[in-house]
């Protein structure tokens, strides 16, 4: 088994792709550990694939596998890139986004038997790879301060759901009995559902990690109202499924709150002011509970 997977999924991105996997190979550089590069190409319509074969090409010192397929989206792509990782840890590595030299090393290096995952902040660029916000945390509304204490981390994270980009480092066997949700837009936040069954197994990394992209085509800042609908329904649809969950019951009153407060958001969008009215005062009680 190698020591690490860098997993990309790729559809649309050959304007970032030779950026993304040189960033990567400036990780590689900085450390000594067994790797590979597993790449996904989900039906790309550009010239994507030709993009990253001419990487390959010209890096044949590069351990990289590339997997073409039709379109099946994000979820059942990166469902796949881990059952097909041959790391012990998978480094997840978006195409339009950057890898910061030397942080698979710093986050392998707080990876001890009982921690699952290490998650760290990012900076934030936009098309043309200029840093527009030094935390992609505080671009998304959290603070970065409040996650030093491990305690903290589920709360903080339902209450103010702020991962983005590849700044996520995780055991391959975890996925040994779990997958992404395949109904779900937002993949993340059902990964991170599953981790704080067990808060302890999470560990949060006090250092910029990558760089997240900013474009048309974020699911998280979308500005189409049909589109945040669609996402703030996909959000609801997690939360409704982890409330009854035995092992989350500490944060059950976040999630409820959560549920709630996204229930407004849908309804405001929707000009149903009563409704959304009606789910901010029942966010507020729960939130008042937790």
């Amino acid at each position: 088994m190698l020591d690490l997977t860098y997993a990309m999924p790729c559809y649309n991105h050959s304007a970032y792709l030779v950026e993304a996997l040189d960033s990567i190979k400036k990780d590689i550089d900085t450390h000594n550990l067994s790797y590979e590069i597993l790449i996904i190409d989900d039906g790309s319509l550009d010239d994507s694939v030709e993009v990253i074969n001419k990487w390959m090409r010209d890096h044949n010192d590069i351990n990289v596998r590339l997997i073409t397929q039709e379109n099946h989206g994000i979820s059942k792509t990166v469902n796949k890139l881990y059952n097909n990782s041959k790391g012990k840890f998978v480094r997840l590595s978006a195409s339009d986004d950057i890898l910061y030299p030397g942080s698979s090393a710093a986050m392998m290096e707080l990876a001890t038997d009982e921690v699952i995952c290490v998650f760290g902040d990012g900076t934030v660029i936009d098309n043309n790879s200029k840093q527009i916000g030094e935390s992609f945390m505080r671009y998304h509304g959290g603070n970065p301060e409040n996650f030093k204490d491990n305690k903290n981390l589920p709360r903080e994270l339902i209450n103010k759901w702020c991962i983005a980009g590849p700044c996520i480092l995780v055991r391959r066997d975890f996925f040994n009995t779990y997958q992404y949700d395949e109904e779900s837009r937002i993949d993340d936040f059902d990964f991170f559902m599953n981790l704080f069954k067990n808060p302890q197994s999470v560990v949060f990394l006090e250092q910029q990690v990558c760089a997240y992209r900013v474009h048309g085509t974020n699911t998280s800042k979308v500005k189409d109202v049909s589109s945040r609908v669609a996402n703030l329904t996909s959000f609801s649809y997690l939360l409704e499924k982890y409330i009854p969950v035995d092992e989350l019951k500490h944060v059950r009153n976040e999630l409820q709150a959560k549920k709630y407060l996204t229930k407004c958001k849908i309804k405001f969008l929707q000009k149903k002011y009563f409704t959304a009215v009606c789910n901010f005062v029942i966010h507020k009680y729960y939130s008042f509970l937790s």
